[in-house]
């Protein structure tokens, strides 16, 4: 860092300097800096600059101008201080960005400026003499006033009250007024009503012989707007000197007021620009929905370039133009037309309405009217747009004259692009994100959820063994003969009004639709996430499924029945190919499963000996006996009548009758006889139309 003071205070012709980082905290001065300083106790490394240089406070935004590159340097001029011996010292503050490594900062050198100061009172000071001896001095008059007339600022003396006195031509064609028309006036006609309070001297302004005021807002005869960056000088005008005394004492005729004015419109609007800019790229950049995004926006750029207010406007399906958004909330808006304020607008009719079919910027000089607001009369409007389209208009107001700038037409355009872009860019991350939850959706439809998600994550085939689950197989009976009765439309309406009601009892009871094979339906329990209690669950499935039917049948008017098979045991289950692929299961236990639904009776849960063992102390069954299954050879199997209900702890395998086997048939009812028969008819018949 050495290095490169030592060039810059080259540069600076040896000035003394401080260095504060972004944060204006003091890291670095130098040894002589104290004197310019306004409270030296201040002037510490580690607390901020501003309190040693109180002048910087409202340069925040100036400084950071600098430090982003947007201008050289930044400069005060005149700063003066009053030292222990009561002599005046003036000096002017020169900032430039400063930055090295990660370190980035401003360096702020003071040049010692009092003698050029007083060579420039030494001036003021005759210039004034020359003003008080009139009379007597008419060539120096005419020599001062022909200064006055020359300068390229405004001049304006006011007398301690604040009334006109004199103004040069300068002032009178910086405001648009004549002579005779500002003499005797107040000098608060020249700025607005919000800034009159910061304009007018006061009694206490009296004591200051400066003041290095500020940037005005102000207003032209005709109701344009400017900024104008003003300083004002106390004149004394008692010649024996009495003339502070009086003017502590009440009377403030002794003193005049000395204005210079310099036309800062240009510089502060580019300011204003910029920060209008910055502002909303900071709004963009915080991922914020585009209704919030765009009142936000709206705001930033009418409070960075001075508007008064603002409207929103958004193009709707009709196509119509509709106000969503006004700017401020509540002044000066009309508070008898709040209710109406979201109106609508054709295309080509008002401000918005005539941006909206032009898609161009369009400003509106004076007369402009709007039902939110009142006291307007100019506005500014422009389109946001994306590739042609224009998808919104903004309306700047002001409550004064406006003219054509064209840098600001310029940066609304830049602006309303950027915002049409961003609106087109959430519509598209919207429809996108829509589309993906479509896809998701519909990957969850054809797989398990947690298959999906490992899909998502790996290219791998996904398969693994489960020791524990139970498989069900269910077939609706006598759907070929049905088929043969309707059309395939009448078909298809039937068998999803049935399976959309068994995959909602799937998700009841937490279980895997696996997949459905033309009239069959497949379900698994205690995968891909394992669970022990599957088989129960399984068990009330059945049991569900066969209620679904009878309520199908009732309220269609069928004679539909289902045959269920149930088995429990080991199986592996994954995802295999590449195209149109499946969640399947393979291994003997589904085989097992399906032998029990072929094998088993209309209208019956047919279950195996391994899944009767697991359930029989809390459902109750009906022994089959033992059966030649296809494949397996002999097995018992049992049929699942119902759930136990409380109390009711007798061993159905024990009580129960074996429904197929001839011997088992004696001493039934004849009834449940015929009832058998039937079934194991149905059961012959189906099977054989399913062999043809």
């Amino acid at each position: 860092m050495n290095e490169i003071l030592k060039k810059l205070l080259f540069l600076l012709r040896q000035m003394e300097y401080v260095v504060a980082d972004r944060n204006l905290t003091i890291v670095e001065i130098s040894t002589g800096l104290e004197r310019f300083a306004d409270v030296p106790e201040d002037l510490v490394v580690g607390e901020d600059v501003r309190q040693a240089f109180p002048e910087l406070y409202g340069m925040e935004d100036i400084l950071e101008d600098v430090l982003a590159g947007n201008q050289d340097r930044f400069e005060l001029k005149g700063i003066g201080r009053v030292g222990e011996g009561g002599e005046r010292l003036y000096f002017d503050l020169h900032a430039i960005a400063h930055q090295d490594g990660d370190f980035a900062g401003w360096l702020l050198g003071i040049e010692e400026v009092t003698e050029k100061m007083a060579l420039e009172q030494t001036l003021v000071q005759a210039s004034n003499e020359m003003e008080l001896l009139v009379v007597a001095l008419h060539k120096a008059k005419d020599y001062i006033d022909k200064i006055i007339t020359s300068m390229a600022d405004a001049l304006i003396v006011t007398t301690a009250e604040g009334k006109i006195k004199t103004v040069n031509k300068a002032a009178q064609s910086l405001f648009g007024y004549g002579e005779e028309e500002l003499i005797g006036e107040s000098i608060a006609v020249l700025v607005v009503e919000s800034e009159r309070h910061r304009m007018l001297p006061t009694m206490a302004d009296c004591g200051d012989e400066e003041w290095n005021g500020a940037d005005m807002l102000c207003q032209t005869k005709g109701g344009s707007r400017l900024t104008v960056s003003f300083s004002r000088s106390l004149l004394e005008t008692d010649i024996e000197g009495v003339g502070r005394e009086r003017a502590t004492g009440g009377e403030k005729s002794a003193w005049d007021f000395v204005y210079i004015g310099r036309d800062v419109t240009a510089q502060k609007r580019r300011y204003q620009r910029q920060a209008a800019q910055n502002a909303v790229n900071r709004i963009l950049s915080e991922g914020l929905e585009v209704a919030e995004a765009l009142a936000r926006t709206l705001e930033a750029i009418a409070q960075n370039t001075g508007w008064d207010g603002g409207e929103l406007w958004m193009v709707e399906p009709g196509p119509r133009l509709r106000r969503v958004d006004i700017w401020p909330k509540i002044t000066p808006v009309n508070p008898d037309r709040r209710a109406n304020s979201l109106t609508l607008a054709a295309l080509g009719e008002s401000l918005a309405g005539l941006v909206w079919a032009t898609g161009e910027p369009q400003w509106q000089l004076d007369g402009f009217q709007s039902p939110p607001f009142v006291a307007m009369r100019g506005a500014l409007a422009f389109p946001i747009q994306s590739g042609g389209e224009v998808l919104g208009v903004m309306v700047l107001c002001s409550m004064g004259v406006v003219e054509v700038d064209e840098d600001l037409l310029s940066s609304t355009g830049a602006i309303g692009n950027q915002l049409g872009q961003f609106i087109q860019r959430q519509r598209a991350e919207k429809a996108l994100l829509l589309e993906q939850k479509k896809t998701e959706r519909l990957l969850v439809n054809i797989l398990p959820a947690e298959i999906a998600s490992r899909l998502k994550q790996e290219s791998a085939i996904i398969a693994e063994s489960f020791n524990d689950v139970t498989v069900l197989f269910a077939d609706i009976v006598g759907f070929t003969q049905m088929a043969s009765c309707l059309n395939p439309i009448e078909l298809v309406e039937i068998l999803n009004k049935i399976f959309s009601q068994f995959d909602r009892l799937t998700e009841k009871h937490g279980l895997e639709k696996i997949k459905t094979i033309g009239d069959a339906y497949m379900v698994v329990g205690g995968l891909p996430v394992p669970r022990e209690d599957h088989a129960h669950a399984m068990a009330q499935m059945a049991l569900d499924m066969q209620k679904s039917i009878a309520e199908f049948n009732a309220k269609y008017n069928k004679t539909l029945s289902i045959r269920i098979g149930i088995h429990s045991g080991p199986v592996v289950a994954g995802v295999i190919g590449i195209k149109k692929f499946i969640y399947d299961l393979w291994g003997d236990t589904v085989n097992t499963a399906s032998r029990m639904e072929s094998h088993g009776l209309a209208g019956t849960i047919h279950v195996s000996e391994i899944v009767y063992n697991i359930l029989k102390s809390e459902f109750l069954f009906e022994k089959r006996g033992a059966i030649q299954v296809k494949g397996k050879g002999e097995m018992r199997t049992y049929f699942l009548t119902g759930k136990k209900g409380f109390g009711d702890n007798s061993d159905d395998r024990d009580s129960e009758v074996v429904a197929n086997s001839p011997s088992d048939a004696k001493g039934k009812d004849p009834r449940q006889q015929a009832l058998d028969a039937t079934r194991r008819l149905v059961e012959i018949i189906d099977d054989k139309l399913r062999n043809t």
